[in-house]
Order: C-alpha cells, then structure tokens, then sequence
C-alpha cells in the first residue's frame, strides 16, 4: 500500500498520499519524501482507501508493521470539495493511553490548507535535532530545526511558526508533548487554538521528534451554498447550539443524573449545573466556528492568565477541571483550562488524574492554585506529582483504584436513564468519545414514526422508542455508529449533521448526496455500509471497549435488545461470500426479522382517564429560556402526556414554539428527576421538566 513517486496526472478519484520519513528527509535524502495516489494489492484495502484520506489511513494501520511507525493527518472529500462547515483534518496514530490505534478530529484552517497538498499525510522516522518543524507547501516538503521553539507553549509556538514562515497553519506540541507524556495533547490554529488529545496524539507525534507540522499552502475555499446554509440555519438545535456552545450540556447531563463532581463521587444538581454554565456565559468575549459555518458553535471566554487571549468555552474542557475537582466556580476551572493548554495537556485527561489524586487528599477539592502546580510539577517530572503523567487508567490502578479511571472523568454512566446513551458509551469500536452525537436521542420527541422514518431502513420493535427500555437499543447504537464513522470519513461537522437530521431539515439520503457529491439511489445506504466497512476495520485493530462487555455483560448491558443485539449486528463483518463488504449491510439487517418487542405507549388505565387542572413547572436554558421567560410555568388537566404539555407550550409562548415543536414532534429533550421521559410519558401534578434543546457532544 505505499504510494509511489509518479510523473503523471493523479486519478481525482484516488487519494492523494505523501509519505515522509523524517529521518531521510534530516540527512537530505532523495528518497525521503514519496508522493502518489492511493494503490493497494489487496481488493479491500484498495477500494476503501478509494473513499478518502481518513479510511486510507485506517487501512494503513492494518498492518501490524506500521501501527507503531507511522503519523497519519488525513482529510475528507468534503473538506477537499469545499463544503462548507467541512473543516476536520483526522489525526491517526497509536495512542500509549488507549494501547492501539486512535484517531481524532481537530479543527482551525489546518485541514482546508493540507487539503491544497494532499488528502493523506503518512509521517515515520524520527527527526533529528531540536526544535523540529516539518514545513508542507505546494512546492513539496522539508524538515527545519528551530531550537527557539523548545519549550514554547502552543500558542507562543505557532507565533514564531509563523513570524519564521509567513501564514501557515500547523500542528503542535507543548511542553507536556516535548517530556514525552502520555496525555500529551496537540494543538492547531490560533484565537484560540483547537485541541486533539484522543488517547495521548500528542505524545504519539512527539515520539517522531517534532514539535510542529507547519503548512504554507493556501486554504482550499469553502464553496458558497446559500441552500445548504439555510438548511443550517433552518435547524432549531444549531441555531440553540450556535446560542448557547455547547454549555448546555452541563444541564442536560445534571438532568440525566448523569454528571458527577469530586471524580464522580457526588452529583451535580440541574440547578448547580445551570449556575456553572450560566458563569461561563458571563464570561464570554466572542463567538468563533469552522469557515464558512452559518451557526458558529465555538465560544471564546476571557483567559484569566493571558492578557489578551482567550481559551475554548467548551463542556468537555470546562467540566473536568471544574465541578469535576470540587471548583463551583467558572474562574478555577478557567484558570485550570488556562494551565492545561499552555502545557499541551488534555483537560479530560489531566481533570481524570487530578481528581483520582485528590480522592485520599481532600484538602485538594476545589483548589484550583493547588492543582495548577500538581499539573506543573508532573510536567517538570518531579515527585511526588510525575506519578499523574501516566494517565488515569494506569494511575487508578497504581492506587489501587481499578476501573474507576471512567469515573475520575466525572461522567459516570450508571445512573442514564437513556439506555442507548449507556450502550453506546460502553461499545464503540473506536472507545466512548467518538459516540457523542446521538441525532435520534437528541430529544425523545420523535414518537415512533418519527425514529422509523429517521433510522429507515432500519425495523423499529415495539418500545425502541422509549428510552427507559432496552428494546431495539443494540440496533440503534449500531445504527448511529456506522453514521458517525460514515461523517468523520467525510470531514462534515458532526454536531452540524446531527441537528440537520434531528430536526428533518434533511434527510440521509439528502446529507450523503451534498458530502459525498454523487448520485444515485439509496446514497444514505451506502453510506451506512461504508460506516459498518469502517467498524470492522477498527474492530480488527482491537482494543475497542466493546471487548471489555463481551467477556460479560452485566445490568443493564445484559438485557435482551442490548449488547446481545449490537454484538450479533457488528459480527456480521466481512466474510470470504463478501469479502469487499458490499452486502455487509443488507446481511446485518437480515439478522433482525420481523420486528417484536413491548408496547411503548402508557397504559390508561394507569390513571383511569381521570384528570384534575394541575400544574407543572418547566425550566430551561438559553434561547428557549428567553423565549419562556422567568419561572414559566403551566395549569392544565393532569395528568397528561409529554406531548400534550410541549403543545401547550408552544400556544402559552408563541415566540418559543419554533424551539418546542417542528410538526408533532417535540424538540427538547425533556427529563423529571432524573429520567428522560418520552413524548408519551405521563406528566402529573407537580412536576418539573427540564427542557435541554441541545446537540450532544462538544
């Protein structure tokens, strides 16, 4: 599968491939550096490498031989085709945190700039010398040592890249990267940077002795489409995304019971939740996105230790450093955040280690200060803090902690009450993060024909529309997977995606005709085959967390409809009667015959039909906040369906309904003590419900 050097035009339909060794290209060899289109013997590594770089790359670490070798930066179709709102660059490699091959999705300019060069970046060898840059541009590529640029933190690193280079775009480590830590993380682009740290990349990338890839070719430019931007735009929940980030995200996990403090030992309440978030939208200075996005997500909230700068306001940095250490308040975990990225640590996985730290030391909860110089110090290498750079997996055993290293994260499953967010989140062949946006359980407001007509040509049984019901779960998570990987392939934002499709904006057929550019029938079942293609592969690189259940599924995971179910679906693999995949999809669905189950619906009987005027209390946040005003709240016969509350709403506040209803369905995900209910749950006198218009993920 090497790409070779060619003197001919490149097949458009190929991937392009650089391939570098670092060392050859240090010593100013000929041969250091290989350009080339996409080639492999074999059918299958040939024909999926043909769908872009990011599967190109995963085909590449089939081989045993270069798992540990070999750097791969990829980037999709639609990032090279110019679609707006496409601009993931794929970062591949063997993370020493998750024992395999990892990837990760990073934003900025990077990716359109590469994209200009070539679709697949294959990285060996080691650099020699310090301070070493791999600089890409149209012309080709060289290797530059800059010693000045050691123990620069990300930010002050690509400031010098690119007073040394002119505009460029880069990849890079920090000081954690350079002490050959494990939880090392990379940054890319500028105010503010983006973050990868899946699985310790940084770490990866620091082991090829460099401390930044530069790129100087010009961005591919994003293609105006004024009807794709208003199918953006026509979304309630990018709309509520691009007004909120992704801080509602605090409140809707509090409202699940499914977001923890001190290392996940207490719980954050919906109302502690909302406080932080709140906080954290005070302290906003400025809106970012993706180029050429119409509902920009991206926060920037003020650096409390960098005049000037800001860092990301985002749920998956802020919560780990904040409630998740015992820190209320948005200022520690800013000032925390702050630390982290100026030593290119991941926020999640520095959070993980601090809170397994603090567990026999409770004088640490909630100092932040305290904290700050626990992370110095472990990226100085001194003790008794260089213990934490192992990771809080390995960490929690040293101290005697085993398999709490999930929990240190401050987001324990036990409790979620949707029980597909709880399969998904323990099966995934690429590890949990990756199965972030669940387009179909975004709000249990679809109803049954609703989900069919989302999942087709999937067969629903009975009650797999109900959240609180194992039924039908193992087929949705599978379903929702092959999505995912399908979208990373292509570059698309996936939280973009999720709330086109959840709000039928689009459809699949709709979103796999504008990423993939093509024609032709059914081109949302293909692009499901391809994901279920691309799970095999990764499943044959091991180490996905689904081996863990399989040696014995227990509670929940254990019942019929779940892993039993998502296990026999991904098992369906590739066999010598379709060695290239091309039934892999039809032979998965064939498994599930006629669909059976349990009746979703609530029994009358349950209350007789008797009904009395009553009152229930909503609350919720952001844009739909401001539309309800100040502690809205609703008379009516009780007890009624979820549904029936949503509708009277939408009459009660006319400038909310577009955020609560989109026909019959309801928008939000709603929740009452702690369980997600369903659009044909009962709601009885007195409850409180919490309305989370969100896109999951961020």
């Amino acid at each position: 599968m090497s790409p070779s050097r060619l003197s001919t035009s490149l097949d458009p339909k190929r991937p392009r491939v650089m391939r570098v060794d670092l060392g050859a290209l240090g010593a100013g060899q000929a041969s250091a550096v290989e350009v080339g289109e996409w080639h492999a013997t074999d059918p299958l590594a040939d024909r999926v490498g043909c769908w872009g770089g990011p599967a190109a790359a995963l085909v590449w670490f089939q081989d045993p031989g270069h798992r540990e070798t070999s750097f791969a930066l990829a980037v999709g179709p639609a990032v090279a085709r110019g679609v707006p709102t496409a601009a993931r660059a794929v970062v591949m490699a063997h993370a020493p945190l998750a024992g395999c091959v990892r990837e990760g999705q990073v934003g900025s300019d990077l990716a359109r700039r590469l994209a200009r060069v070539t679709d697949l970046l294959l990285i060996e060898g080691v650099a020699p010398g310090s301070g070493a840059v791999l600089v890409l541009g149209e012309q080709g590529a060289r290797l530059e040592n800059l010693p000045d640029l050691e123990g620069l933190d990300p930010e002050a690193t690509q400031r010098a890249l690119v007073k040394h280079l002119g505009p460029c775009a880069s990849l890079r480590v920090g000081p954690a990267g350079e002490a050959g830590l494990p939880l090392a993380n990379l940054a890319a682009g500028s105010d503010p940077p983006s973050y990868v740290g899946r699985g310790g990349l940084g770490a990866s990338f620091a082991a090829r002795g460099l401390k930044a890839l530069a790129v100087t070719a010009q961005e591919v430019e994003p293609v105006r489409d004024d009807r794709w931007a208003a199918l953006q735009k026509d979304s309630p929940r990018l709309a509520a995304r691009a007004e909120g980030a992704s801080l509602e995200l605090f409140e809707s996990l509090a409202a699940r019971s499914a977001l923890g403090a001190r290392g996940g030992s207490e719980r954050v309440s919906v109302e502690e939740a909302r406080a932080f978030g709140e906080q954290a939208r005070e302290r906003v200075e400025r809106r970012h996105g993706c180029r050429g996005c119409p509902t920009p997500c991206g926060w920037v909230m003020d650096d409390p230790g960098a005049e000037g700068e800001g860092v990301n306001a985002r749920f998956n940095a802020l919560h780990p450093l904040g409630q998740n250490l015992g820190i209320d308040g948005v200022e520690g975990a800013g000032e925390l955040l702050s630390c982290c990225n100026r030593l290119g640590l991941d926020a999640k996985e520095a959070g993980g280690c601090l809170a397994l730290w603090a567990r026999d030391k409770p004088h640490l909860w909630g100092e932040s200060l305290a904290l700050e110089e626990l992370l110095e110090q472990m990226v100085r290498g001194e003790e008794p803090a260089a213990q934490l750079g192992q990771g809080a997996d390995a960490l929690g055993r040293s101290l005697g902690l085993a398999d709490d290293g999930l929990h240190s994260r401050g987001q324990g499953m036990g409790s979620e009450s949707n029980l597909a967010v709880h399969l998904g989140a323990c099966v995934g062949v690429r590890g949990r993060e990756p199965m972030r946006t669940f387009p179909f359980l975004v709000g249990a407001g679809f109803g049954r024909a609703g989900l069919e007509a989302l999942v087709a040509p999937l067969p629903l049984p009975l009650g797999a529309e109900n959240p609180a019901l194992p039924v039908g779960k193992g087929r949705l998570v599978w379903w929702h997977e092959n999505l995912v990987l399908a979208l990373d392939l292509s570059g698309f934002c996936s939280f973009a995606a999720a709330g086109m499709l959840a709000d039928r904006v689009v459809d699949l057929d709709g979103l796999a005709r504008e990423l993939e550019g093509a024609e032709g029938e059914s081109p949302g079942e293909r692009w499901l085959g391809r994901g279920a293609v691309l799970a095999e592969l990764w499943r044959r690189l091991g180490g996905e967390d689904g081996q863990r259940v399989s040696e014995g599924p227990s509670g929940a995971l254990a019942a019929p409809g779940m892993w039993d179910e998502y296990h026999a679906l991904r098992g369906v693999g590739l066999t010598p009667e379709d060695p290239l995949g091309d039934h892999i999809l039809e032979r998965a669905l064939g498994q599930l015959g006629t669909p059976g189950g349990e009746e979703a619906l609530v029994d009358e009987s349950s209350f007789g039909g008797l009904t009395a005027r009553g009152r229930v209390r909503l609350r919720a946040s952001g844009a739909l906040a401001e539309a309800l005003g100040t502690e809205p709240s609703l008379e009516l016969n009780l007890p009624t369906r979820v549904r029936a509350v949503v509708a009277q709403a939408a009459r009660r506040w006319p400038e909310a309904a577009p955020l609560l209803r989109r026909g019959e369905a309801v928008l939000p995900s709603v929740h009452s003590g702690g369980r997600q209910l369903g659009p044909d749950d009962l709601v009885r006198d007195g409850d409180e419900l919490d309305l989370i218009l969100v896109v999951s993920g961020g």
